[in-house]
């Protein structure tokens, strides 16, 4: 509840801008092990599914996650509850998520990306700079965007 009154306020912050694209970021959930393409662990899809209870509050146009298998299973239970699909975008084609924010104008998405993606995307939108150390899996990252200006908002998420 501490949460989404915090997330309305930073929201309120741009009620009277016009149309504000909303991108919430998150690092993948914990994972098994550190192969290329590990799943999650049990905390992991916890967290998951505590992304999609909390998501299912707001309307998503968008769902993404890159290739890998956290990600996807990180982000598919939001994707769910917010009937979409996931749309896969490879980690090394940020450029392509940078063009479907864009494209998504005054809307809400949902991306799923890793410890430097994640950040490498907020700069890529306009927000500063960010550092996700690799045992931090507690992040979610709202970055609102108008016009050329971006605000991001940095929220602790624990299952």
């Amino acid at each position: 509840m501490r949460f989404m009154m915090l997330l309305m306020m930073a929201m309120g912050i741009w009620v009277q801008a016009g149309e504000v694209t909303l991108v919430y970021l998150v690092r993948h959930a914990e994972k098994v092990d550190s192969s290329d393409d590990a799943g999650l662990t049990e905390a992991g899809q916890a967290r998951a599914d505590k992304l999609a209870t909390f998501f299912s509050r707001i309307p998503l146009a968008g769902v993404y996650a890159t290739e890998y298998k956290r990600t996807q299973l990180t982000a598919a239970p939001v994707a769910k509850v917010a009937g979409q699909s996931v749309t896969v975008i490879g980690a090394r084609e940020a450029g392509s998520l940078v063009k479907a924010v864009h494209a998504a104008k005054g809307k809400a998405l949902f991306v799923a990306g890793h410890s430097n993606t994640v950040p490498q995307l907020i700069e890529m939108l306009g927000g500063p700079e960010v550092h996700i150390d690799h045992a931090d899996y507690d992040n979610l990252f709202l970055l609102m965007i108008h016009d050329d200006r971006a605000v991001l908002q940095n929220f602790r998420f624990t299952p």
